[in-house]
């Protein structure tokens, strides 16, 4: 039965099949590689997300700090005035 195919039949469509091959296999990869950019920009939009949320923490441990100084300040004060009783 193969003598009476035409090589260059043959040679054609096992270089469609390559072809559909090479296409298949790029599809898949480029629906992975897709599948991840989506991943990889919702970890990102976390990512942000938890940046702003620090952000604001360090802004309030700020303000902590400058209102115990000050309370550090009013304490030292109280207790010279306590010592000069």
């Amino acid at each position: 039965m193969l003598e009476t195919i035409d090589p260059a039949l043959l040679l054609t469509v096992a270089a469609a099949l390559l072809v559909l091959s090479v296409l298949v296999t790029y599809l898949l990869v480029s629906t992975k590689v897709n599948k991840r950019e989506m991943e990889l920009a919702a970890l990102t939009e976390r990512l942000q997300g938890k940046v702003e949320e620090l952000s604001a923490l360090q802004g309030e441990i700020s303000l902590l700090e400058q209102q115990a100084s000050s309370l550090n300040a009013d304490n030292t004060h109280l207790r010279e005035q306590v010592v000069r009783l």
